[in-house]
C-alpha cells in the first residue's frame, strides 16, 4: 500500500501517515525490503507494545464500573439477544479467540463491552454501578465511536473487537490481563508469523 491508500482509509492526511511509519520503522515495529524502501512485514506484538505506550483502556475510553447481580452469563445473553451496537472486549474476547485446545490461563471473572452509551446499556442490561475493585463488568464508550463499527466477528450472536485491539485492551486492563494478552499473543502466532 502507498501512503496515499493508508491515509485515505485511516482518514488523515498523508504527511500524518508517513509520520506515523517513521516513528514505527524506528521501534523496529516495520520491516522494509531492500527494494525502493517498501514495508513488507508488520511485527504486530512489537506494534501493540508500542501502541499501549501511549494508551491505555481507561484513560483512551469513557469507562464505567459495573456490578451484574445476576451474574455475567445472564449479561452475555442480554447482550447476545439485543443485536444493539456492542462489542466484547477484555477476556472474554481473547478466549474466543484462542484455539479450542487452549484452556485460558484465568477464568472469566470480568467482562468488558464497548458500547454506544454506557448509561444506557448499564440500564438496559440491569447493571449496579459499584467501584473497581468490586465491578465485574466494565462498560467503555470508545473514544473513536469507528471501534463500535469495524468489529471482528468471531462466530455466535456476539460480536468481538479484532485481536490487536483485545491484546491492546488487556494488556492495559487491571488484574491479571497483561498474562491473558501474551496468551492470546502466543495462540495467535501460531497462526500469523507477523504475532511472533
Amino acid at each position: 500500500m502507498t501512503v496515499r491508500e493508508l491515509a485515505r482509509l485511516a482518514r488523515v492526511a498523508p504527511g500524518t501517515v508517513s509520520k506515523v511509519l517513521r516513528t514505527l520503522d524506528d521501534a523496529g515495529v516495520l520491516a522494509r525490503s531492500e527494494r525502493a524502501g517498501r514495508f513488507e512485514q508488520v511485527y504486530k506484538r512489537h506494534l501493540v507494545e508500542r501502541w499501549v505506550q501511549d494508551y491505555t483502556f481507561v484513560k483512551a475510553n469513557r469507562v464505567g464500573w459495573y456490578l451484574a447481580p445476576r451474574g455475567l452469563q445472564s449479561v452475555l445473553d442480554e447482550v447476545a439477544g439485543a443485536g444493539a451496537r456492542v462489542a466484547v472486549t477484555g477476556s472474554y474476547a481473547a478466549q474466543r479467540l484462542l484455539p479450542r485446545s487452549t484452556v485460558p490461563l484465568t477464568a472469566m471473572t470480568q467482562l468488558a463491552l464497548y458500547v454506544s452509551d454506557i448509561e444506557s446499556a448499564a440500564g438496559a442490561l440491569e447493571l449496579v454501578e459499584t467501584t473497581p475493585p468490586s465491578a465485574n463488568v466494565l462498560l467503555a464508550q470508545p473514544y473513536d465511536v469507528e471501534l463500535l463499527s469495524t468489529r471482528n466477528d468471531t462466530g455466535g450472536d456476539l460480536v468481538s473487537v479484532g485481536p490487536g485491539q483485545t491484546v491492546a485492551d488487556l494488556l492495559t486492563m487491571p488484574g491479571r490481563a497483561r498474562q491473558e494478552a501474551e496468551q492470546l499473543m502466543d495462540a495467535l502466532a501460531s497462526e500469523d508469523r507477523g504475532w511472533r
